[in-house]
């Protein structure tokens, strides 16, 4: 592409080279013909560059385009990867487990959901499998909690009241709702549990916002 324009230009001023050219070498006057030869030059040049630039857009932005690309192709090449693992081993429940992370990692919420089924089917209704299907169907539903979401949630707390993905999720929809109260809530009692050590700060940062919620709310 870059190529085409620059073989272009070049023609293009290898033709206004040849128009100069020629008035100078008849018995024009120089005053006459130079004027209007240079203008025109200058307005091939300004036109194709812009056109250049219209066709090819910054420099930024094709570094940009390119990586977009290579992190598309990175992407759809580990989820294809982990369906093959899954494929090859549909009797192991932690193969069905990373296909299922992989179509996560890319939004395919659905199919996170089917390969999670069958992991589950295959490892029994451990607390994290169940975590993990609840986080995909809340995505999957709209970002909305369902009868049958909301069933696997009593099931994952009634294990495990401190799940953190589960706590995390539903501090979530709460603030999305804008019910200030219950993410703050949930939020505060992952913190004050210390079952989260990593997500301190996150956990911290999510409440604060809540709380100034709930301030603006107020006045």
């Amino acid at each position: 592409m870059i190529g085409l324009f620059t073989t272009i230009l070049l023609i293009a001023l290898a033709a206004v080279g040849v128009l100069v050219l020629g008035a100078v070498r008849r018995d024009e006057p120089s005053a006459k013909t130079a004027g209007p030869v240079v203008a025109l030059l200058g307005l091939v040049l300004v036109t194709l560059s812009t056109g250049v630039y219209a066709w090819l857009g910054r420099p930024a932005g094709w570094t940009e385009q390119r990586a977009d690309a290579d992190v598309g192709y990175l992407r759809a090449a580990k989820v294809n990867e982990a369906r093959r693992q899954a494929d090859l081993m549909a009797d192991d429940a932690g193969a069905q487990k990373r296909e299922a992370l992989a179509h996560l990692d890319v939004g395919q919420y659905a199919e996170a959901v089917e390969a999670l089924d069958r992991a589950i089917a295959l490892g029994g209704r451990e607390t994290d499998l169940l975590a993990q299907k609840v986080f995909a169907l809340w995505y999957r539903d709209g970002r909305r909690f369902t009868d049958e979401s909301n069933a696997l949630v009593a099931e994952i707390l009634a294990k495990n009241p401190h799940e953190v993905q589960t706590r995390m999720l539903l501090g979530q929809d709460a603030f999305l709702q804008g019910r200030w109260e219950a993410a703050v809530k949930e939020w505060r009692m992952l913190l004050e549990s210390g079952v989260a050590p990593e997500k301190t700060r996150a956990l911290k940062n999510a409440i604060a916002k809540a709380e100034a919620e709930m301030a603006h709310q107020e006045n």
